[in-house]
Order: structure tokens, then C-alpha cells, then sequence
């Protein structure tokens, strides 16, 4: 039977507190004040947004923001789903479901987990949907949709071909009132990361070969969201822009008479390039996010299989330093919970962070599933397969050292923040950086 697609939902589910431990909360509302959460819109649904026909009406939701009415009427409901929000996407096709409606789901969870996301849903996509979701219209519309849709094996999509987000989905109100709402928006000019860290999903997901967008393609996409919201702060949602220099390059080139600003992530070979750096700091780079991961040499050993975090941690004080230097704050990822961690892991943290002037956020060690720690981690006891998906968060302890235990590891975890995150060492990371600008020229003006 034929069907029409004149309403779809499209929606982010909510994502549980953000620890199971009250201790752990309590200590972010301490220090909110000096840690500014990424709110960042679902890139993923305003991709496939754009794949859909000019005439269907997108309701885009992103519970975390704004409330999903259960009842209303769609031709379909599309949900989409990282680890700590299955349970609640589970939830919300079942509600659906119940009333007749259908279901389509994807994302990195039910891209792993494919049977469970089978049981919840009547269409599950796995990977990349640029390419399956037309396939899957189509055959929804003649009346005969399959009821799982993914690329063949080791192929990927050309995102030469990819289409402007559907930034216009986003409301004013969604990104104007601060901490609580989309304080970023995204865009994505590459997929890919080389390095397969054994605790990261991205090179599995999108394969550890770079993939680039045209870099016209890009400047499309920001003026777009120029356009539409006038000067907003951009987040490159990249796992790794600056990997392939030469393309990085070209891009921040052409990104400086746009006068934007940016977020981005990176590993520390960017501190490894002058012009680089230059680069970055002319097209509006304020803030680069890199994991770190550790300070302790041992944790780092086999956690790529090249030993590239293991065999540039040397140089990370001097690439932080480097960095800042040129007007670029650093923002450090760092994960707690590896099997060499000791009670002396945090106060080494403590003094490098504070020594480099350098921002951080600290993460309990998590096996997300379709990781390879995940499977050591079932492997050997440390979970089990009945696990609660909600504490897939980060800030719930999963793993954890047996030369600290479970309760001085959540100790630690506090203790760092509240050290990193007081009045005094936030200001002097700022007056910090102040100095620092106060010796560069303006971003725009430089020639």
C-alpha cells in the first residue's frame, strides 16, 4: 500500500541526568559558573532533514530543549540515538508504536546494536543514511520499505555529494538564551579518524580514512548559517579537523574574511605546524579541544594500534604551550579510569593543568559498545551484557583501577574539578590568556 510523507518527526531523545552519583552532580553545580556546557544541535538530523521532499513537514525535536507531543499524527517518526539515550528512544518508539505509527531509527547506538534496535523499530539504519534514506523513501512511499537499510561493507559516503544541513529547522529561541539552549552550531567538513583508539567508536563508525567535504561546500554552509543567525559561535564536530594539513589549510584560508568563530577538535599535532597555527588564528579559532587522554605514560601503551598518544605524550606541555601561545585556548580531554591510574594520577593532572593554564574536562573510562574495550571489558567480568545504557554517560563510573577502587576514583574525579574549576585558578587561566592576546594582533587584521 502506497503511503505519503507529508509529516515527519524528527528526534534527538533526552539524555539522562548526568550522573547516577550525587556527589558527581552536586559538584558540577558547584562549579558551573566556570564550565561552559557544549549545547550543540544534532548535526545528524539536520543532514537527513535536507534528504527529504520540499513539500514534508519536519518537526525537529530535541528533548533535552524542548517537549515531544506523544500524540500528535505523523506519516513517520525517525529517532536517532547515541548509547546513553536508548533507553529513552526505546521509550519513545514504543509510545508511537502503540499508536500505529512508524518507527525509523539510527545513529551510533542502534548501528552496533542492531537486533535490540530492531526490537523497538520498524526501519533501522546503520552508518551513514545520505545514501540509505532516499532508498528508504522511495520504497516507504511505493509501499515497500525494508525494514533494515546500511552501505555495503567498507563503503562509505562521498560527502563531496552532501547536501546543506537544514540549519533553518533550528528556531532563534532554541539558540538565544544562553547556557540552557544551542550555544553552538555545527558543521562537519570532514569523517575519519587514522588512529582507532581502542575506547572510540568514530573509526569503526566512519572509517580511519579522511574524508573531505569541497571546501566550497563549507563556506555554502556557514553562510548559511550567517544568514540565518547572524554571527553565532561554530563548532566543527570533526573528530580530527587538522589531520590532513594541507586541506586544513585551504579551508582556514578561506575562512578568515568570514570573520566567524570557531570550536574545533584536534590532537596535538597542530601545535607541530607554524603556519598552521597562524592560519587558524586569522580564520577565528578560539577554543581547540584535545583528547589527551592520560598522564600516565603505561595507559597510553596499546591505546592506538601505532602507540601515537604513547609516543607524543612527551611533547604535550609543549604543545599546549605552543597553542596558547597563539591565542588558541586549549581545552584538554582526559579520561579516568585506566588500569595504571594510582592515587597520584590526580594531583599529576592537577599541577599540569594548572602549571599549562590549560581548561579541561575529566571522563570516567566508558566501553561504549562496538569498541574493542567494550569487548575486553566483557571479556574479562568488568560488565556484564545486562547493562543499563542510561550510564553510558561519562560521568558514571564504569571501570575503574584496582590500584584506587570505585569510591577513591569518584574522590579523585571531584577533587579535580573543584581544583581546576575554583575562582582562583579559573581567573588566572584567564589572565592568562589575556596576556597572551594582548601581544597578538587583531585576528582580522592581520595581512
Amino acid at each position: 500500500m502506497k503511503r505519503s510523507i507529508k509529516k515527519v518527526a524528527l528526534i534527538n531523545p533526552a539524555k539522562p541526568r548526568r550522573s547516577s552519583s550525587a556527589a558527581i552532580n552536586a559538584m558540577f553545580e558547584k562549579c558551573k559558573k566556570f564550565i561552559r556546557p557544549w549545547f550543540i544541535p544534532p548535526l545528524n538530523l539536520l543532514t537527513i532533514a535536507s534528504y527529504f521532499p520540499p513539500d514534508t513537514e519536519i518537526d525537529f525535536k530535541n528533548e533535552d530543549l524542548s517537549t515531544i507531543d506523544l500524540s500528535k499524527e505523523y506519516d513517520f517518526v525517525a529517532l536517532t540515538s547515541m548509547t546513553l539515550q536508548a533507553p529513552r528512544a526505546y521509550e519513545i518508539a514504543r509510545t508511537f508504536r502503540h499508536r500505529k505509527i512508524p518507527i525509523a531509527i539510527g545513529g551510533i547506538h542502534p548501528t552496533v546494536v542492531p537486533e535490540e534496535a530492531s526490537r523497538y523499530a520498524d526501519y533501522v539504519f546503520l552508518g551513514e543514511a545520505e545514501k540509505t534514506l532516499p532508498k528508504f523513501l522511495d520504497e516507504f512511499k511505493a509501499g515497500s520499505p525494508k525494514s533494515l537499510y546500511q552501505m555495503p561493507q567498507d563503503e562509505h559516503f562521498d560527502l563531496r555529494n552532501a547536501l546543506i544541513p537544514r540549519y533553518d529547522l533550528l528556531k532563534n529561541d532554541q539558540i538565544n538564551k544562553g547556557q540552557d539552549y544551542f550555544n553552538m552550531i555545527p558543521v562537519q567538513a570532514t569523517r575519519g579518524c587514522p588512529h582507532d583508539c581502542s575506547f572510540c567508536i568514530v573509526s569503526k563508525m566512519h572509517g580511519k580514512r579522511i574524508r573531505k567535504k569541497e571546501v566550497s561546500q563549507i563556506l555554502k554552509e556557514i553562510r548559511t548559517i550567517q544568514r540565518l543567525f547572524g554571527n553565532r559561535l561554530i563548532v566543527f564536530v570533526d573528530d580530527n579537523l587538522f589531520i590532513d594539513k594541507q586541506f586544513a589549510k585551504s579551508l582556514l584560508v578561506e575562512l578568515i574574511p568570514l570573520k566567524i568563530r570557531f570550536c574545533a577538535q584536534s590532537d596535538i599535532g597542530i601545535a607541530e605546524d607554524e603556519e598552521l597555527l597562524q592560519l587558524a588564528y586569522r580564520a577565528g579559532l578560539q577554543v581547540v579541544l584535545i583528547g589527551f587522554e592520560s598522564l600516565e605514560k603505561e595507559s597510553l601503551f596499546k591505546l592506538d594500534p601505532v602507540n601515537w598518544k604513547y609516543n607524543h605524550m612527551k611533547y604535550y606541555e609543549g604543545a599546549v604551550n605552543t597553542i596558547q601561545d597563539h591565542g588558541i585556548i586549549v581545552y584538554g580531554t582526559f579520561i579516568i579510569g585506566f588500569e595504571h591510574d594510582t592515587k597520584d594520577t590526580f594531583p599529576i593532572l592537577r599541577n599540569f593543568l594548572i602549571k599549562n593554564h590549560c581548561n579541561a574536562q575529566f571522563s570516567f573510562l566508558t566501553p561504549f559498545p562496538g569498541t574493542k574495550l567494550f569487548q575486553w571489558a566483557l571479556e574479562d567480568g568488568r560488565i556484564s551484557s545486562a547493562i543499563d545504557w542510561g550510564k553510558f554517560s561519562f560521568d558514571d563510573i564504569m571501570l575503574y583501577s584496582d590500584n584506587i577502587g570505585k569510591k577513591a576514583t569518584e574522590d579523585g574525579l571531584i577533587w579535580l574539578y573543584n581544583e581546576i574549576y575554583d575562582e582562583k585558578a579559573f581567573s588566572d587561566r584567564a589572565n592568562h590568556l589575556k596576556k597572551v592576546l594582548k601581544k597578538l594582533p587583531a585576528r582580522w587584521n592581520l595581512r
